[in-house]
């Protein structure tokens, strides 16, 4: 579960406010949230991506508990272990028709859940032969889109090399950078045993 607020009153691309506030805050899960054919930004005002071994294994330990709620519930039970909140803007519509937000606050956070389903693709493609088109197309890219806005996710413009890397599975995905190391970390730790000892069933 997430926390999600979306901040109406918007902002341009440099992150300046273009008009009147009003938030709205409601609860949702990664899937409801980055599903769909949209675009979150990372404004230009904003660091690079920051996180380090030790958040990743924090992030790690709370997608593991809630795995193991979800295992342990009764059938169709959904765990509801919170992951963070993120607060997004909405920008004006541009030529392309994607819906657009800025990422106010939750970036670091934003990123490295992308990074992880990335990770989960790619280890489920070893053998499901379906697998990189289901991520790609349910998460991760916007399908008839081209350019910057077939991302799902824009980071700022440092940070675009290394993301985009992971998302096309290039072969600089994995580097030495931040996101690199994100990308190495959570796709080691997908193939490992789960709270049960079983192997992780990456599709949950």
């Amino acid at each position: 579960m997430i926390g999600c607020a979306l901040d109406e009153g918007g902002r341009d691309w440099a992150g300046r406010r273009a008009y009147a506030r009003h938030v709205q805050v409601h609860e949702t899960n990664l899937k409801r949230l980055v599903q769909g054919e949209k675009q979150f930004r990372v404004p230009l005002w904003q660091r690079q991506y920051t996180w380090r071994i030790a958040d990743h294994r924090l992030l790690w330990r709370d997608i593991l508990e809630q795995y193991a709620q979800a295992s342990d519930g009764v059938a169709g039970a959904r765990s509801e272990h919170f992951l963070g909140s993120i607060v997004l803007s909405p920008v004006p519509s541009a030529a392309s028709d994607v819906a657009s937000y800025l990422i106010v606050d939750g970036q670091q956070r934003l990123i490295t859940l992308m990074v992880i389903l990335a990770a989960i693709r790619d280890a489920a493609a070893k053998t499901d032969a379906r697998a990189i088109e289901r991520y790609d197309e349910l998460y991760l890219i916007n399908k008839f889109q081209t350019g910057q806005a077939r991302f799902r996710l824009l980071p700022t413009q440092a940070d675009r090399p290394p993301f985009s890397a992971c998302v096309t599975r290039d072969t600089a995905a994995g580097g030495q950078d931040l996101i690199g190391q994100a990308y190495r970390f959570f796709r080691s730790h997908v193939e490992l045993p789960g709270p049960d000892e079983e192997q992780l069933d990456l599709d949950r």
